[in-house]
């Protein structure tokens, strides 16, 4: 039987074209598999992060919003993804996870010379707020980089596209919010989640505040993105710890935006309001009353983040204690107390009696600076006016009252009351022919009023400091006649002695200088300082036989021990810069640091947005998860070990190859051409081949006849098996080979 199946040809065939048909199809759905598979994967993944993206712009835009009306709102978010089926072929993953994680584990902290409606005081308003970092990533067949929310920034692992209009600091703003978790929030999977986001106070543009300072509290690898979004909106970065994650900015003047709510991916119900912090006026202060007629004093209830409070019970009380009292008796409240709205405000009515000062109190809770605040009003008839002023160097001053009728003439021979809220004066004086009535304040003779102004840190070094303050002393001086009233604030210097108490931590204290100078205005060195160090303190100064008070707490910043104080020379620029790959999903570009000693660091900017900084030394920039077949531009500027940054960008643009290519060169034919070798590299061209010319040739051997010589035999050629030396030399042409 073997030997007729040997003998039969026709039976031979099928079985082996079968087995090569086999062999051919495992080829190709192998190929498929290794080659085709992971391709349409990474298509189907890089289409889910653009999706993803937009999921999280609507997060933030749900989180901002939310905050900004005070309702609830539910997002659905896009988590993973089922990979589509495949025909013969297996991937190897069903599906792509994605994850969600709320973490408490950010702070911020805002420090700020507040302005009051009674006017500029040099109380330092510190606002701290504790939230959540949210992140958000796929994870398929390659681990793609995770989309980041942090105090109102959306960023990316390893770049950023931030822009201005999403970013936390903007136009003068700092806008930060308190996103909490309401549990442990985190979770992954193929299916959506819906995010519930609760607000538990509304933003409220806050005061406007005057030297702020801004800590934020991040990731050691995310403090980078925050100097760069800091020093790109006109803040001046203090300090950037990577190892701490602390970051440290001056910003001169801002109005700060705050608001608290709560996260949840399961369903619960809206967290109740945050509790009252303090209270303070609507009403303007120092407007004119009319005598005998009623006034709405407005208050409003706010939490730590400015925010209005809600269903809180607001007392108001008459202050007798208060001077200069000139009109306190004759006040009346219609109502003693009210209870404050969706908007946080309560208001009752003022009846006024007659001209003078009125002072209301206004107050919730415990009775604390922060729950108290005082309307002052004065009231005066229409007709007369009383002007007051004020001359002198201290401790007297001369303080003029002139009083003129509804036609502007001065009024003679008129009796003026003064009265004072601290030191000394002489009670009345009548007006001479010019009008004017005068007394003299001397503002040292039982005075004992005292404040501390114009704090500043000054002359700033590594290791040395300047605090510098003034102290004065706000006396309100009133004038009196009839129903006509005026008043006026003299700022008065005080002879005081004063210290500073400092340390590296808010509230503790361990060092202290002190001025050995009494005096209105105090210069006091610290010394022996750490460099790129944050140092708090606070101001201690007392008038002579009179208690000590304590400013609030204030801070700066020593300069970094690597950083010249003086160098403003800019550095110079890369060269050489150009891509170093051409592949796929990523870009590999490359240059040449200058030579320059001072030279520290490269910031490299994506497409126009800030991606990273490289350190000196490493020249090259990788990267990744770029779209095939695409155009990207790296823009890089330099920069010194002082901070200073080139004004010249050196910008390269370069492409990534499609992911279709299969075809990448041809070697070129020693007896041949190939043309349209272009057409078959671009994938664009679906089949497009290249074509190859073959070129006949002839080859001519001649032999010397020295000896003998065996030169074998070339098929489709004709030569001898031997040559004799007889023969003499003999040409030999080998027929064309093709």
């Amino acid at each position: 039987m073997y030997k007729r199946f040997q003998k039969n040809d026709s039976a031979v065939s099928p079985i082996i074209g079968a087995i090569l048909m086999l062999a051919i199809g495992v080829t190709l759905l192998t190929t498929f598999q290794i080659n085709f598979i992971p391709v349409w994967n990474t298509q189907e993944e890089l289409d889910h992060i653009q999706k993803m993206s937009n999921d999280f712009r609507e997060l933030k835009s749900g989180i901002d919003s939310t905050v900004l009306s005070g309702t609830t709102t539910s997002l659905p978010v896009n988590m993973g993804f089922k990979y589509s089926t495949k025909f013969l072929v297996v991937n190897p993953k069903e599906s792509a996870f994605a994850s969600l994680e709320i973490n408490e584990n950010t702070w911020a902290e805002v420090r700020y010379n507040e302005m009051f409606p009674e006017g500029m005081t040099d109380e330092t308003s510190i606002k701290n707020l504790t939230t959540s970092t949210i992140t958000y990533g796929l994870m398929g067949t390659k681990l793609y980089n995770s989309f980041i929310y942090e105090h109102g920034l959306i960023r990316r692992n390893g770049s950023n596209y931030t822009t201005s209009s999403q970013a936390a600091i903007a136009n003068g703003n700092i806008y930060l919010l308190s996103v909490k978790p309401l549990g442990h929030e985190k979770t992954n999977g193929i299916e959506m989640r819906t995010v519930n986001i609760y607000p538990t106070s509304q933003q409220k543009n806050s005061v406007l505040g005057k030297n702020v300072w801004l800590i934020l509290h991040t990731k050691p690898e995310y403090v980078n993105w925050w100097n760069d979004t800091i020093l790109r909106e006109g803040g001046d970065v203090k300090l950037v710890n990577d190892s701490t994650g602390i970051v440290i900015a001056f910003i001169n003047t801002s109005v700060i935006k705050m608001g608290e709510e709560y996260i949840s991916i399961s369903s619960g119900s809206s967290p109740q309001h945050a509790p009252p912090y303090r209270i303070v006026k609507i009403t303007p202060d120092n407007t004119y009353l009319p005598v005998d007629g009623f006034t709405t004093l407005v208050a409003e209830v706010q939490d730590r983040y400015n925010n209005p409070v809600p269903n809180v019970i607001v007392s108001f009380t008459k202050n007798y204690s208060r001077k200069p009292a000139n009109a306190n008796v004759t006040a009346q409240l219609l109502q003693d107390s009210a209870m404050t709205g969706t908007d946080g405000r309560a208001s009752v009515v003022l009846k006024t009696g007659e001209a003078g000062f009125y002072y209301i109190d206004a107050s919730i809770g415990a009775i604390s600076p922060k729950n108290i605040t005082t309307f002052a009003f004065p009231s005066s008839s229409q007709g007369y006016s009383l002007a007051l002023s004020y001359s002198g160097s201290g401790p007297n001053y001369t303080i003029n009252a002139t009083l003129k009728d509804g036609l502007g003439t001065q009024v003679n021979d008129k009796i003026i009351y003064f009265d004072t809220s601290d030191g000394n004066l002489s009670n009345y004086s009548n007006t001479t022919v010019s009008g004017v009535a005068s007394t003299e304040l001397n503002s040292s003779r039982n005075a004992s009023g005292l404040t501390i102004t114009g704090i500043k840190a000054d002359f700033i070094t590594n290791s040395t400091a300047s605090i510098i303050w003034d102290a004065v002393n706000n006396i309100t001086i009133t004038a009196k006649t009839g129903n006509i009233f005026n008043y006026n604030v003299t700022s008065t210097k005080v002879n005081s002695s004063g210290c500073v108490n400092y340390g590296k931590y808010p509230g503790s204290y361990i060092s202290t200088s002190c001025s050995n100078i009494v005096n209105s205005s105090h210069n006091v060195s610290l010394t022996g300082l750490s460099p790129g160090t944050a140092y708090y303190f606070i101001i201690n100064s007392s008038r002579p036989g009179e208690n000590s008070i304590n400013s609030t707490e204030y801070m700066f910043v020593t300069i970094p021990d690597e950083v010249p104080i003086q160098d403003l020379t800019p550095p110079s620029s890369v060269t050489n810069l150009t891509n170093a790959t051409y592949m796929p999903l990523y870009i590999n570009w490359t240059w040449t640091d200058p030579d320059n000693p001072e030279f520290n660091r490269v910031e490299v900017y994506i497409d126009g947005y800030f991606n990273d900084t490289v350190e000196k030394g490493i020249q090259s920039f990788n990267s990744s998860y770029f779209k095939p077949n695409s155009s990207h531009t790296i823009s890089t500027r330099t920069v010194k070990l002082s901070g200073n940054a080139s004004t010249i960008w050196i910008n390269h643009t370069a492409s990534t190859s499609s992911l279709f290519t299969y075809v990448f060169d041809f070697l070129t034919p020693a007896y041949g051409t190939v043309t349209n070798r272009d057409n078959a590299k671009n994938a664009s061209d679906g089949n497009a081949s290249a074509n190859f010319s073959k070129t006949a040739y002839q080859k001519k051997i001649i032999i010397n006849p020295a000896k003998q010589i065996n030169i074998g035999t070339q098929s489709g050629s004709y030569i001898p098996s031997t040559l004799n030396e007889s023969d003499g030399a003999i040409d030999i042409t080998i027929p064309t080979v093709s």
